[in-house]
This record gives C-alpha cells, structure tokens and sequence, in this order.
C-alpha cells in the first residue's frame, strides 16, 4: 500500500477471538506506528474506532501521514495495536496494516515532482500548458536539463542533419528559433522543395492531362475503348438471349428435340426392341415376299422346328400343331432339282 505524504492512510482491519476464530470485538485498543522495522513507534496511542459501522470484529484507525507526525517519503511503516482484548484475551503485538509513504501529490492521483533530484529549479506545469514549446520555455528546459543531456540530444540531431549543426554553437533554443537551420545541409530547403514540385507536375501530366499514346493516360484511354467493345459485345449476347432472340431460338429447338422428338424416337425404339425379344405366335399361311422381318424369322424357325414331308413332289410345311400350312412343288430335270416357290395347299 503507497500513501502520499500528507495524506490520511484509512486503515480497516478484523480481529477475532482466539477460541473460535470467529470475528471478535476489540476493546479498548490503540495502535502505535513503527518506521523501517526500528525498535521506538514514530507514534503512539492512535484511537481506534471499535465495530466500525456496527460490525462485530471490523476497526477503523486513521493515520495521518504528515511530514509533522514523522512520516517521510520512501520509507516503510508497520501499523501494531499497543492496547486492547478480545474476550478478555490481549491482543497487544498484533500488526495489522503495512504501507510506504510516497511523495505527496499537487493534486489527487498526480504525484509531485522531487525537486531534489533536478540541478535546476523545479519545472512548473505551466512551462507546458500550451502544448508547444515555446523559446522561453525551451529556456526553462535548458535550466534543469544537465549539459551531459543536452551534449546526447544534439550529438542525434548532428547525425540525423549532417553537416551544418555545429553543437557547440547551436542551442535547443536555437532549434525552436530556426536560426540553426539557416546553414544545415540535409533538411528540405527551398530548391528541393521545388524538386518535389516539379515532381508532382509530373506525374500529375503523365496521370491526367498528357494526350493519347504519351504515357499512363495512353494507356488509361485504350483500357477504355477496349472496355467500350466489350460493352457492345456484352449488350449484343443480352439481344441474342432476349425471347426470339438467335440463342433463344436455338435452345427452343433444342428444348423441343428433348421434350418431343427424343423421347418419341426412344418410345418407338423401345417398342420394336419389346417385339424384338417378347414371344410371339407362329406365322400361317403362304410366307409373303413383304413380309416383316419378325415374320420372316418366324417362317425360317418353323422350317427348322416344325414336321416337313418330302415326297417326290411336295415339300410341306407343318404348323407346331401339325396342320399342314404351305407347300412347295418339287421336280427333276437332267440331273437339276427344282422347288417352287411357297404355295398355299
């Protein structure tokens, strides 16, 4: 715990008795303050304020800590009750608080300067409050700031500036007045200034005003015709996928095709594959020259199946039931074997 000197440490501490352990009323106490850990209190018979706010076992002690009463900035100090008992037992030896005491504060939470460890005066607020240095200030700076200091700051600005700052006869003063600068190389003059100028026109001709084909804005100009056509070819796909458009009538063709036409083609390919593999009846009668393919076959498997009677001249064809559907004449003639066409019986 810090206290700025000057300043009343409110200490807040619990005793309890010893044979519970419980919370426990102190009665007439009073503490005694020791410095550094020595042997004689700084001071004796501080009141203490027993069951604070009516709480059993809770004290209250203020210590003022005042230059006047002993306290000095930096050292420790050890808070002992010198008198009292709870439940009639002694409590005296007990240390209940521990703080240090810090430099005092000009205001609350803002801890004082310690002049002592300045050459010079110490610095007041107000050498700042304008939030710049002024030369006057700078002046004041130069009182507290050693010569050692001041000899590193302008050892950097030497090495930032090069040649021109001389540290010997140039001051911090010198720096807010300008007067250093007059003859410093390496800092932006006004012929370099000019450069950068000059610089800038530069690009700003070859970015916006220099004419087609020069430089940046040549290239700005041709990214926009190029742009320009792709627009135009952008808005003819929009009139090609417009209804009646080119697209469009191309993918209503296709659409029909797949609805429609496709489809129907594959119905019917379906239709004569079933025919193709379902079973089916025998052809009757005389085979035809036209006939179907499937009936065709049927004439060849019933040739090949069915009963055929062979005499000398008829060649007849049986259905499976053995009815006797067509004929074919037979005959010979110089050693030539003929068959007629199929007839009917």
């Amino acid at each position: 715990m810090k206290v700025p000197q000057g300043d009343t440490y409110h200490l807040l501490f619990t005793t309890r008795a010893f044979a519970t352990g419980i919370p426990g009323t102190l009665s007439a106490a009073t503490v005694a303050v020791y410095e550094d850990g020595t042997a004689t209190p700084i001071q004796t018979s501080v009141a203490v304020t027993e069951d604070h706010n009516s709480i059993t076992g809770l004290n209250y002690v203020p210590i003022v800590a005042t230059s006047g009463n002993g306290y000095d900035a930096g050292s420790y100090y050890s808070v002992v009750i010198e008198a009292g008992t709870v439940d009639s037992v002694s409590v005296v030896g007990e240390v209940v608080g521990h703080f240090r005491c810090v430099a005092a504060e000009g205001a609350a939470g803002t801890q004082d300067v310690n002049v002592a460890s300045v050459t010079a005066a110490a610095l007041t607020n107000a050498a700042f409050d304008d939030g710049a240095l002024t030369s006057d200030k700078v002046t004041s700076v130069g009182s507290v700031v050693n010569e050692a200091k001041q000899d590193l700051i302008l050892d950097g600005i030497v090495d930032i500036k090069g040649t021109g700052f001389v540290k010997d006869t140039h001051s911090l003063q010198d720096i807010m007045t300008n007067t250093a600068w007059d003859t410093v190389t390496g800092h932006a003059t006004e012929a370099k200034q000019d450069i950068i100028n000059a610089t800038v026109d530069l690009i700003e001709a070859a970015v916006i005003t220099n004419a087609a084909g020069a430089d940046i804005a040549a290239d700005i100009i041709a990214v926009k015709d190029e742009t320009a056509l792709i627009v135009a070819d952008t808005g003819e796909l929009q009139s090609d996928w417009a209804d009646g458009g080119r697209l469009d009538l191309i993918q209503d063709i296709i659409a029909a095709d797949t609805t429609t036409a496709i489809p129907a083609l594959i119905a019917a390919a379906q239709t004569d594959l079933d025919t193709l593999t379902d079973t089916s009846a025998e052809p009757t009668g005389v085979p035809a020259a036209s006939a179907t393919l499937l009936t065709k076959v049927g004439y060849l498997y019933m040739a090949l199946r069915n009963q055929v009677d062979v005499t000398a001249t008829k060649k007849t064809f049986h259905a499976d039931g053995g009815i006797a559907e067509w004929e074919k004449d037979l005959s010979e003639s110089g050693g030539t074997y003929s068959e007629s066409e199929g007839n009917a019986i």
